[in-house]
């Protein structure tokens, strides 16, 4: 009710649904924003210092092979000295699910709401509550049962570029290209309104992301030195030897 709510006060101001679905989109994502911004600093951070620790994560795993428990001790004992925190990048599932009530809910509405059946949003999509089918005739099983879709192929095209600006660690890479593809099958047949709602979240962040990552460059922690004080470094200066 609360999300209707919502929609049908945004279709007063705006009268098209499609508006009011962004509109929506950008008040959810106000919501987690701050959770989200933390997540993104906490990403960037671990981004430049990575480099530094790589060499020494590597020296770890070389000098107790064969005990991975001394191995995953003293690389916790190393991200502590580099004040990272290795779980920043499952953090960032945090504001995802936050928004899973929002998803939900508006999937609910747009096939069970009949102030949105049949409401247009521009161009092709002529009906929130259904598939922007294009060409009828071209059907992919599991993927377009219905026929060809355009939203859905925009929703995974900003997945994977935010992907592509959020996933940092190599170990990782292969999600890029995985949770795109996922999307894309799952959303093949999903309301128009609701894969709306996910692409303009997915560039949303990514629009923050790069407003983030385009700022000055972070200040890289260097690992902690005598009497526990810490030392850091700015990478956009030489260090003088």
């Amino acid at each position: 009710l609360f999300v209707l709510g919502m929609l049908q006060f945004f279709h007063k101001l705006l009268p098209n649904y499609g508006i009011a679905i962004i509109l929506l989109t950008l008040v959810a994502r106000a919501a987690v924003l701050p959770l989200t911004l933390k997540q993104v600093k906490q990403s960037k951070r671990m981004s430049e210092v990575m480099p530094l620790l790589k060499p020494k994560l590597d020296a770890l795993k070389e000098k107790h092979k064969g005990d991975a428990r001394k191995v995953q001790e003293e690389t916790m004992r190393l991200y502590a000295e580099y004040g990272i925190n290795p779980l920043a990048t499952m953090a960032g599932c945090l504001p995802m699910i936050l928004q899973m009530p929002v998803f939900i809910a508006l999937y609910m509405v747009l096939g069970r709401a009949i102030e949105l059946r049949g409401q247009p949003f521009f161009g092709w999509i002529s009906d929130l509550s259904q598939s922007d089918v294009v060409l009828e005739a071209v059907k992919i099983p599991f993927v377009f049962p219905q026929g060809l879709a355009v939203l859905p192929i925009f929703m995974a095209a900003s997945l994977w570029g935010l992907n592509k600006l959020t996933i940092k660690d190599p170990a990782q890479q292969a999600m890029v290209w995985i949770m795109p593809i996922m999307m894309l099958v799952f959303s093949g047949s999903m309301p128009s309104g609701l894969v709306l709602y996910w692409t303009v979240s997915n560039v949303f962040s990514m629009a923050q992301t790069w407003l983030i990552n385009a700022g000055p460059l972070p200040v890289v922690a260097q690992p902690h030195t005598h009497g526990g004080v810490e030392v850091k470094a700015d990478r956009s200066k030489k260090k003088k030897n």
